[in-house]
């Protein structure tokens, strides 16, 4: 092959410079034992040719910078490459291009402020302040421009952009809080949640202590806005809990303490989540209900009279309602939820209550339902003169009748002591039937349950504890004797009695239980007798 010419070898040299594989040009400029000054020619003129054609400057630079060439050749590139790059509004790429080229700091700033300059003209007021931050841009080089803007802005009704350059350059605190606040409407009416939140988290617009300076009709309508296009809205759409969410992130409640703004929001939030609530409550959604009041603090938020006799009064109608339904658990539940008839008291709602407490008592009184009862007694704290006077009535009901399981439960259960003329009268009756029709047993446990003296008394009571003696029920037969306090020169002959008989019948182990439990005293011959049986026995 014949060797290449010298021009041959520059023009390969040329082709990989301008290409930028500035690398291989080097390696053939070695293998071809090109002399330095000759390689600088060649790369000064590859330069002159990408700056004249403003082709390829990043690599005209870095030839510069690789060739060693003179400085003046590396500015030239480097400024008509900046150029290039700012005609075609690349102001990033030309701001990084002006640093890693050491071009001065006030060169990077006005590139940065021409930056700033067009993304406002562009509305795109965000990037616009991302540059003055980044570039820490002093106000006062472009103040000019964002006056003339922000009054561009609010005149075109672009509140947000005129909210964001006030809020940023510190413009005319009356203008720009009627920017904020017209912004606001304007989030609210797009249904733009996130931004009202986002924004109100960075400027606090609704916790302004200056807001009294804006115009009286537009905070009035923001607060309508609110109301209409938030709250009865998201209520409407069966959604409460992103209200909540709303409401909690926005921090209104906090915010409505000072400011009249947030104050009047506030006012219409817990209006209408009260209607909310209360139309859970009249319809039995008590879960629903119970969930609103904890999304929106309602037990705790400071309430207006009005507000609170609303809410109170619905939560006492559900609870008087589930009670007198005998949903005795659920009356229970909201009752402590609402703090009914302790710290939440209104009206007549205590004479209420015991209406329906009453109501409730005769009816359990009617069935015999004592646990029922004693729970009631125990939760609205019943006295004993309420409860005595209204088992008297109900007792007298149940035994005429014959409800008798029932009645022994409402007397014992509920140990009621004192018994009117007209139920001991009735009780005495139905005593005397039974012992007439041979009822034993039932005229013992009529005696034991309305606490009836006389020897009648103890002589049913006898008989039912020897039949359960003789049938050998010795555990029910001991607590009869116990329960009405049989006295032992009337047991325990005929406790010996049975001892005989089981002796003889060869059970000597339960005649020695019948001995123990009625610590019968024997003779030793009748102890020997006892021991004889047991050992022949087995």
């Amino acid at each position: 092959m014949d060797p290449k010419s010298k021009k041959e070898i520059k023009d390969e040299i040329v082709s990989n410079l301008t290409a930028g594989n500035i690398d291989r040009a080097k390696d053939i400029e070695h293998e071809h034992d090109i002399s330095l000054i000759e390689a600088k020619r060649t790369a000064e003129e590859v330069v002159e040719g990408l700056v004249k054609k403003s082709k390829n400057l990043p690599v005209a630079v870095e030839i510069t910078t690789q060739y060693d060439l003179d400085n003046e050749l590396k500015i030239k590139a480097v400024s008509l490459h900046l150029r290039e790059l700012l005609r075609n509004k690349k102001y990033d790429e030309g701001i990084d291009w002006a640093k890693e080229n050491g071009l001065p700091t006030n060169e990077v700033n006005n590139i940065a402020i021409k930056a700033f300059n067009e993304s406002l003209s562009q509305r795109e007021v965000k990037k616009a302040l991302d540059y003055k931050h980044k570039y820490q841009l002093p106000d006062n080089l472009v103040f000019d421009k964002v006056i003339n803007k922000f009054n561009h802005f609010f005149d075109s009704k672009d509140y947000e952009s005129a909210m964001l350059l006030g809020q940023d350059f510190d413009i005319s605190r009356k203008r720009t809080l009627i920017s904020s606040i017209r912004a606001y409407h304007q989030f609210i009416n797009s249904e733009n949640l996130a931004k009202l939140i986002s924004f109100e988290k960075k400027y606090n617009i609704l916790g302004d202590r200056e807001l009294h300076l804006v115009d009286e009709a537009d905070l009035k309508l923001l607060g309508n806005v609110f109301r209409d296009m938030i709250v009865v809205s998201l209520l409407s759409r069966g959604n409460p809990d992103m209200l909540a969410q709303v409401v909690h992130k926005l921090n209104l409640f906090e915010k409505g303490e000072t400011n009249p703004v947030a104050k009047q929001i506030v006012k219409y939030v817990i209006e209408e989540v009260i209607n909310l609530h209360n139309k859970f409550l009249n319809s039995g959604l008590y879960t629903d209900g119970l969930k609103v009041v904890e999304n929106f603090n309602l037990m705790t938020h400071e309430l207006s009279p009005d507000q609170k006799v609303k809410l109170i009064a619905a939560a006492e109608a559900a609870h008087n309602k589930v009670l007198k339904e005998n949903n005795l658990s659920l009356a229970k539940s909201i009752k402590e939820n609402y703090l009914l008839y302790t710290k939440n008291i209104i009206g007549d709602s205590i004479e209420k209550l015991n209406s329906v407490v009453d109501k409730v008592m005769v009816e359990l009184l009617a069935r015999g339902n004592a646990a029922d009862i004693k729970n009631v007694v125990k939760e609205y704290d019943v006295s004993d003169k309420r409860i005595s006077e209204m088992a008297n009535i109900a007792l007298v009901t149940l035994m005429k009748e014959r409800k008798f399981v029932e009645a022994f439960n409402i007397a014992g259960d509920l140990k009621i002591k004192s018994f009117d003329a007209e139920l001991n009268q009735q009780v005495k009756k139905d005593f005397e039937n039974a012992i007439k029709d041979g009822q034993i047993e039932l005229a013992a446990n009529i005696g034991y349950a309305f606490n009836l003296k006389g020897q009648k008394i103890k002589k049913a009571a006898l008989v039912i504890w020897r039949k359960n003696l003789e049938a050998g029920k010795y555990n029910e037969a001991i607590s009869i004797k116990r329960k009405h306090k049989l006295p032992k020169p009337m047991v325990e002959p005929i406790a010996k009695e049975v001892y005989e008989n089981l002796i003889s019948e060869n059970k000597s182990e339960e005649a020695a239980r019948v001995r123990q439990m009625y610590r019968l005293n024997l003779s030793i011959m009748g102890l020997f007798k006892e021991v004889f049986k047991k050992i022949f026995s087995n």
